[in-house]
């Protein structure tokens, strides 16, 4: 949670906002806005109109103002969704401008909008893209900038290496132009890379490389940004007291300058110190006050995170209707922003508060949705990718699109320039038809080496989906077998408890009849038969059944509407290939009871009597 936390801080500090764009586009805006908070649906068909709104009321370069601003505003509260879906409109206009900087810079946007929405492999696509196009701009500065990025996107991915790889480009080529400030930056991103990899010690050396440069610049702004970030680590190494002196620091930096945004952050920070200090009404006021400056800010994900620490607080002062209350907050907020792993952390909170309180039920459900969000991670994952790779499947479409219409406007003016040219002079003319047949020998040798590469490029990621759904196709199967043992045991756990109670009740009931009254006898005789009645054990064999057959149940209901719960438990257990003696001990009836049994089922089937009741059940 917490590095997420610090992205999205980082991210408000490198974009600041723009001009208010008209009122009409805006209220649609806002409509849209609340649409994606509400989670109601054909939100992006309103988002759309606002744009459409928006271009045909301003200028162009004020449209791409409007559009990059409300992305931005978007992304800082936490909606991702609209955010993305404004930066690549915004995006495909500058392609059409032709504007090489201002594409390089559209694609960084995007590259941080997935990474912060959790989309990684679609993050390290734009982040590399960007770079590309910073490169062909031979822009220094930016390409330094581009490898910060394609840096974050590796370390979010966990591929460290390839992180470390990235930001030690990035520092190399800053020592190399003497641009302190922005090794300065790299040093940061080195240290946010040394806590992940649990490298605490050299995380608190970068960030102290860090913090003295913009101190000694004067830059208290940063400086406090980074003095933030050196307390986290510090936390981790459990060293709160140093911690607490630099948050203290920070805090009145950002208050000085009124910088809400990084304050509210700065003051959790320091709610976590006096956590782990055990000062927890400390604690509970500092989340308070950060949690007033996210509301004021509409940060959706700093209230998330602020109410799971305030339940946790609350839980260890034994405050178990407002460590409940908080716990239930964190994990409505996480619900609407859409972070399944935070999800899962509110869902563990609510659990843990429950039981520390003695509300068994209530803990235990919660605890199974924990396991249900859990299970339901892998699946979503899945599906992202496939989005992903769709996306970039159909950006590079476009760009080849535009690449190959550029090119055919560029050959029609050399032609008309060609026809004016040989009225003047024939040799003239002959010369540059030369001169254009190369040309168009280089270009089309250049489109079938891309088409190429292109190709290779869709067959690589083709055999990467196939080997993912192969492995998946491996574990479902792994899964369903796993369940089919549990199924069976379940059955004969079923039939020995059955069993069991049967021996006990016919010895109990011999030693009865033999004494003249005994009234406890007598009594546990009953209690034997009630425990033959109950079916919370049927209860579990049928889910763990539905799990197997989903359908079969379902199927024998719609056809035969008047079966019995007995009947579906009978019908079951010949689909699992049963035997007699084997279902009418877990049935719990004589074998002369399960012919009956069977008789009956038959005849609620409509079934001849030359036709094998078991083999029609198995076949359904």
């Amino acid at each position: 949670m917490y590095f997420k936390l610090n992205h999205r801080i980082i991210f408000i500090f490198l974009f600041s906002g723009m001009s208010t764009a008209f009122a009409q586009a805006d209220d649609i805006l806002a409509k849209a806005t609340t649409c994606y908070v509400e989670k109601q649906t054909d939100c992006k068909s309103v988002l759309n109109e606002a744009m459409r709104v928006a271009k045909s009321e301003m200028s162009d370069s004020a449209y791409l103002s409007w559009i990059g601003k409300n992305a931005q505003n978007l992304a800082n509260k936490g909606m991702f969704v609209p955010a993305k879906i404004l930066a690549h409109q915004r995006y495909r206009e500058f392609q059409k401008g032709q504007d090489s900087a201002k594409i390089g810079k559209a694609l960084l946007r995007l590259g941080a909008y997935h990474l912060y929405s959790g989309e990684l492999d679609s993050s390290l696509f734009y982040h590399q893209k960007s770079l590309e196009w910073y490169t062909l701009l031979q822009d220094s500065i930016r390409i330094g900038f581009g490898y910060i990025n394609v840096g974050l996107s590796f370390k979010e991915l966990g591929i460290y290496p390839e992180a470390f790889d990235s930001y030690t480009k990035a520092l190399k080529l800053y020592q190399t132009l003497g641009e302190e400030g922005y090794e300065a930056r790299v040093y940061s991103e080195l240290a946010s890379l040394s806590a992940m990899t649990g490298e605490v010690d050299k995380a608190i050396s970068y960030n102290k490389k860090a913090a003295d440069f913009y101190n000694d610049n004067e830059d208290q702004h940063t400086y406090a940004y980074i003095l933030t970030n050196l307390a986290n680590d510090l936390i981790y190494t459990l060293r709160e007291d140093t911690a607490e002196a630099l948050l203290k620091t920070a805090i009145s930096i950002f208050d000085e300058e009124q910088d809400n945004n990084l304050l509210m952050n700065a003051e959790a920070q320091l709610g976590r110190v006096k956590y782990h200090q055990g000062q927890y009404d400390s604690a509970i006021t500092l989340f308070e006050r950060s949690n007033s400056r996210a509301m004021e800010g509409s940060f959706l994900a700093q209230q998330a995170y602020n109410a799971e620490f305030l339940s946790t607080c609350y839980s260890e002062l034994k405050n178990y209707n407002k460590a409940i209350e908080y716990a239930r907050k964190s994990y409505e907020y996480n619900q609407q922003i859409g972070y399944n792993e935070e999800y899962g952390h509110s869902l563990m909170a609510l659990y843990e508060v429950y039981k520390r309180d003695e509300q068994p039920d209530s803990a235990i459900k919660y605890l199974e949705l924990y396991h249900a969000v859990k299970d339901s991670l892998f699946g979503m994952a899945s599906a992202n990718q496939l989005n992903e790779l769709k996306v970039k499947y159909e950006t590079e479409l476009k760009e080849e699109r535009l690449n190959a219409q550029q090119a055919d406007i560029d050959l029609l003016k050399t032609k008309s320039a060609n026809q004016r040219i040989r009225t003047i002079a024939l040799g003239v003319g002959i010369f540059l038809v030369l001169i254009i047949a190369i040309m168009i020998l280089k270009s089309q040798n250049t489109k079938i080496e891309h088409h190429r590469s292109i190709a290779e490029k869709k067959e690589e990621l083709h055999k990467v989906e196939m080997d993912r759904q192969s492995a998946q196709q491996e574990q479902l199967l792994i899964k369903l077998e796993n369940k089919k043992r549990e199924l069976t045991n379940q059955a004969l756990l079923i039939a020995e408890k059955n069993e069991m109670l049967r021996s006990f009740k016919e010895q109990l009931e011999e030693i009865s009849e033999k004494a003249e009254e005994n009234t406890a006898m007598n009594g546990l005789v009953r209690k034997i038969q009630r425990a033959e009645t109950k079916t919370e054990d049927w209860d579990k064999f049928m889910h763990i059944f539905e799990d197997v057959h989903p359908a079969f149940i379902k199927i024998m209901q719609t056809k035969f509407g008047n079966l019995t719960a007995n009947d579906i438990r009978l019908s079951a257990l010949m689909r699992m290939n049963f035997s007699s003696k084997e279902m009418a001990n877990i049935l719990h009836i004589s074998a002369d009871g399960l012919k009956k049994a069977r008789y009956r089922l038959r005849k609620k089937l409509g079934l001849p009597s030359d036709e094998n009741l078991q083999e029609y059940i198995v076949k359904l």
